[in-house]
């Protein structure tokens, strides 16, 4: 919390805004302002981060770790090409040769269909 200005006396008055994490009060003429400044900070999430290759070999996305939820693919033209549920592999074989972005709740990563 940080006050800036003089107190002169009277009842504050609330002229901040809740949802910017600060508050003004008002004192008299004087309009001292007391900024509360909130952290913008969060607990350590558990949350698993997505890692997966392609595999030309077997024309799939292997997942390398424990991802579940649903899953999109899409285009360099942001045209969706692909989605569905997570699973170890992800066959990509009707999909032509090109860029790739695979986006998911848990992480987002570019690859190559060759």
């Amino acid at each position: 919390m940080t006050v800036y200005g003089k107190r002169s006396g009277g009842q504050p008055r609330d002229t901040g805004n809740a949802n910017l994490g600060t508050t003004s009060l008002t004192y008299g003429n004087d309009s001292p302002v007391l900024v509360v400044d909130y952290a913008l900070s969060t607990k350590d999430f558990n949350k698993t981060k997505l890692a997966a290759y392609y595999n030309s070999r077997l024309d799939t996305i292997v997942v390398d770790n424990a991802v579940s939820g649903k899953y999109a693919i899409y285009n360099l033209l942001g045209q969706s090409v692909l989605n569905g549920e997570f699973s170890r592999e992800i066959s990509v074989s009707t999909l032509k040769s090109c860029m790739y972005i695979l986006t998911s709740a848990s992480g987002t990563l570019k690859f190559a269909k060759y």
